[in-house]
């Protein structure tokens, strides 16, 4: 019998490669300058309509620092687009790695905010009590 050594390692959660593959062909679709909702999925071949938008632009935003507008509707869903002048700073290596920059920036400074509202939402709690 073979004796099999633990190995404590941090345990990093991953997207599943179906999502990842989604949120790809998302990007395709975006750079072809189009407006997505979950309601038009489907109709990009890139999901079943009402499967999760939300979701694979959180992937591209936040993991592949690509930006992407969003506009809430009356509905309560949202319609996602990148405007010309994001798509051509993505096609372009050079502005690319800028427009990196920049994202990363600012989804630092976003997580930053709200770090600091749960902090302060706490510290107000705390003195309630």
């Amino acid at each position: 019998m073979k004796k099999h050594q633990i190995q404590n390692k941090i345990c990093i959660p991953t997207k599943p490669v179906k999502t990842k593959a989604k949120a790809s062909l998302l990007l395709d679709v975006l750079l072809k300058g189009e407006i997505v909702n979950r309601k038009n999925l489907g109709d990009f071949k890139i999901g079943v309509n009402n499967d999760s938008a939300h979701s694979l632009v959180s992937i591209l935003r936040n993991e592949r620092l690509i930006p992407i507008e969003s506009q809430r509707q009356s509905d309560g869903t949202a319609n996602y687009s990148m405007t010309e002048f994001e798509i051509q700073r993505y096609k372009d290596p050079t502005l690319r790695h800028q427009q990196r920059k920049e994202m990363k920036a600012h989804i630092e400074e976003k997580r930053t905010r709200k770090i600091n509202a749960l902090i302060a939402k706490q510290e107000t709690l705390i003195n309630k009590i």
